[in-house]
């Protein structure tokens, strides 16, 4: 596993602190989580542009596609 250094504005600490504290979770948890959150959908609308500039894909469903990027 890898291992990253952060540097935060004070007020995005503050909210993390209030948000590890009532879920009783470290940072890392948090930051994690939402990170894998931000590259999945980053994923989901790079794949979204491709299948718009290509006109020879079919269309399938947002539930599909979740699949695929999954």
């Amino acid at each position: 596993m890898g291992t990253i250094s952060l540097r935060l504005p004070e007020e995005l600490d503050k909210q993390l602190d209030r948000i590890t504290k009532e879920a009783n979770r470290p940072k890392s948890y948090f930051i994690r989580k939402s990170l894998e959150t931000f590259l999945f959908e980053i994923a989901l609308y790079q794949k979204s542009l491709d299948r718009l500039n290509d006109s020879s894909d079919e269309i399938i469903s947002s539930e599909k596609m979740q699949k695929e990027i999954s």
